[in-house]
């Protein structure tokens, strides 16, 4: 039994938690506390047959870098009405923006990706870039400790620099652009 002569405070456990403060029961009768949660859903897919074991997003309130879920691919949870920002941890990052409405469910849909097989002649230092708008962005750092490397990656262009381990000059640097695509498996070898 609840003491009716005490403020309370309720906490609602839906994404994000609601709060609700300063409650006052009223003795003998039953109380009906409201509290302001309208929900949307947001349904995460990804096209195609999925080579990925269990690819996540993580969802944060839009604007904010603090986490506040992190959801399963093909599932649909429920999210408090609003905006929200979304970091799918594929490879390379892929993020969204989505604007949860009451009693409707949002898809994100991402394409389905590819394989790369990274075969190496010797270990060494090496990073796969994206190339996108004439610009380079580090995505992927290769094991220096492997010559061969299976990943899973969305569709577009790549480029992997590479130096052997045993070599002291940047001369000895190698680069290989290559494309990965929905669905197919390339090798590229240096």
């Amino acid at each position: 039994m609840i003491d009716p002569l005490g403020a309370y405070q309720m906490t609602v456990h839906t994404i994000p938690a609601v709060e609700v403060d300063s409650i006052k029961l009223i003795p003998g009768v039953h109380n009906i506390i409201a509290a302001d949660a309208p929900q949307g859903q947001l349904s995460l897919k990804i096209q195609g047959r999925s080579d990925y074991k269990s690819l996540q997003c993580i969802v944060r309130q839009h604007g904010k870098m603090n986490t506040l879920n992190v959801q399963d691919f093909n599932t649909s949870i429920k999210y408090l009405v609003g905006k929200y920002d979304l970091e799918v941890l594929s490879l390379p990052r892929l993020n969204f923006s989505v604007d949860i409405k009451q009693s409707h469910t949002n898809t994100v849909e991402i394409p389905q990706p590819g394989i790369a097989s990274i075969l190496l002649a010797s270990k060494g230092h090496g990073d796969i870039f994206l190339e996108k708008n004439n610009k380079l962005e580090l995505i992927y750092t290769i094991d220096p400790l492997s010559t061969r490397e299976t990943l899973v990656m969305q569709p577009g262009r790549y480029r992997l620099i590479f130096k052997p381990k045993s070599s002291r000059e940047s001369i000895y640097t190698q680069e290989k652009s290559f494309k990965i695509s929905s669905g197919t498996s390339t090798q590229v070898r240096l």
